[in-house]
């Protein structure tokens, strides 16, 4: 991700640089957000069916 960033710098000044940070971290809230929901339900399979 890193190297991302320092090519962004390189065109863009960094012009780009924090909302790239802003996306990031909300990507990781959401991520954190679907891991602990998804922790709830740990076999996960959709409609499971036991017939």
């Amino acid at each position: 991700m890193d190297g991302l960033l320092d090519k962004l710098d390189k065109t863009e000044q960094g012009k780009n640089r924090e909302a790239i940070r802003n996306l990031t971290k909300a990507i990781d809230r959401l991520l954190d957000k679907l891991n602990k929901t998804e922790q709830g339900k740990k076999p996960h399979q959709g409609h499971s069916r036991t017939a």
